[in-house]
């Protein structure tokens, strides 16, 4: 194989593997893009979705309060068998319970025997809305929130821990996960006389704040880490149903987020799949924080293999742009580097035949191939010189040759001459004494 050929092979190969690793590098580093995109794009919409529910706790406040500003609210409270009073107040819960799709239930509780007083119920299975009669009103001084409410001071909002709602000490079916917001109400002596409280279907709440959508997975939990919100609704409300699941057994570093005083409010973590996870703590924005979330939004795999797919045929593409333009340019360069060898070595064949007529390329230039053109054209002249040289020499030869030639016919001319009279002579002696001459010559 020739030399230039060989080069013309290392300068494709050279070109090829350039063009590949650029190619792998791109990939690499668009595939550190897409993850650095996720990762921002997960926290953009966790931030997002957390302002959202913080101001969704700042509106459930806002009705609360507005409805213990309710004079009946206070009078029903000392004057328990005011059925007017009761019919009123009602068809104020029932309003607010048709304006709010979310809200399930807006009651009035005494504070001294955690008895309702007025209850306004939404359907869960129709929708429809109505005040509970008399005897429907139930007894709530067992429940937590019922304590955790006359514990407080009067005016006093909070947000309850979300449970599974339950109707005389049972867990309703279908399950019903509840977010109780309430407000403690007090008599003109300061004395807290009772409380509003409505119950936020946590469901519907959870799907009108946080539409599901197929590339992430959405996870809510509670200050505890208990999950509210997983795409398996069976560890949802494990501390209710008697075994729990928890962030911090799928996700390391969510431990700063609970507890009462966190050491973080976001963190960015992975599952044990590998995919990418933020979470950030809500507090309830209300007057005294007994409900905080966790909030949670993890990147699905389609995502991240649809994202990875189209970063590799971008490669890819890429990469064969990188390509068909570098063999160009190889093919160019190498055909200017070989060129002059080419030209070279056919002016070096080219001696063979016609050493005076050879013209030689690159003369003129500063590299090597200029270097060796250059002591071509010193070889060529000097083999010129010898060549000259050595027909001068020849043509001396010849001449002395021609006259050797002719001084040898003259000497032989006139060797012949005596020699041919002296054989005469003896032609002639012997014919006269050829009878008394013997055989011998005697």
């Amino acid at each position: 194989m020739r030399i230039a050929t060989r080069i013309r092979w290392l300068v494709l190969g050279v070109v090829v593997v350039t063009a590949t690793a650029i190619g792998v590098v791109l990939f690499w580093g668009y595939a550190r893009i897409v993850e650095r995109q996720q990762r921002d794009s997960i926290a953009r919409r966790v931030h997002l979705e957390s302002e959202r529910i913080g101001a969704a706790f700042e509106e459930i406040r806002h009705d609360v309060t507005l409805l213990s500003n309710l004079s009946l609210a206070t009078r029903l409270l000392v004057d328990r068998d005011d059925e007017a009073g009761r019919t009123r107040l009602g068809e104020f819960f029932v309003d607010m319970l048709e304006a709010k799709p979310n809200y399930a239930q807006v009651r009035l509780i005494s504070g001294d025997d955690g008895r309702e007083i007025v209850r306004a119920d939404r359907d869960p299975t129709t929708g429809a809305v109505r005040i509970a009669p008399r005897d429907a009103l139930q007894d709530k001084a067992d429940e937590p929130y019922h304590r955790a409410a006359v514990a407080r001071p009067p005016g006093t909002t909070f947000l309850a821990e979300t449970t599974l709602n339950r109707e005389h000490g049972t867990i309703t079916m279908p399950l019903q996960p509840m977010m109780r917001a309430t407000i403690t109400i007090g008599d003109e002596t300061g004395r807290s006389r009772g409380y509003v409280i409505i119950n936020i279907d946590f469901r519907r709440f959870v799907a009108v704040l946080m539409p599901e959508r197929k590339d992430d997975i959405l996870l809510l939990a509670n200050a505890d880490g208990d999950y509210l919100v997983h795409p398996d609704e069976t560890r949802t409300f494990g501390f209710d149903r008697g075994r729990r699941h928890r962030l911090t057994d799928d996700f390391a570093g969510v431990e700063a987020l609970l507890g009462e005083t966190p050491a973080k409010t976001s963190v960015r973590t992975r599952d044990a799949a590998g995919r990418f996870a933020h979470f950030q703590r809500i507090d309830g924005q209300v007057d005294v924080r007994d409900q905080t979330l966790i909030f949670g939004i993890v990147g699905s795999e389609a995502a991240v293999a649809d994202r990875a797919a189209v970063v590799a045929w971008r490669a890819l593409g890429i990469t064969a742009i990188l390509l068909l333009a570098a063999l160009c340019v190889a093919s160019w360069l190498a055909h200017r580097l070989v060129r002059p060898l080419h030209d070279l070595t056919s002016a070096a064949d080219a001696l063979v035949e016609t050493p005076d007529a050879v013209a030689l390329p690159a003369l003129d230039r500063a590299d090597e191939i200029g270097v060796l053109a250059r002591a071509f054209r010193n070889m060529i002249d000097r083999l010129g010189e010898r060549e000259r040289r050595l027909r001068a020499a020849g043509a001396r030869i010849d001449r002395a040759n021609r006259d050797l030639d002719h001084f040898a016919r003259i000497a032989a001319h006139d060797l012949r001459e005596p020699a041919r009279r002296i054989a005469g002579m003896v032609d002639a002696v012997a014919g006269r004494e050829s009878g008394r001459l013997t055989p011998a010559g005697a």
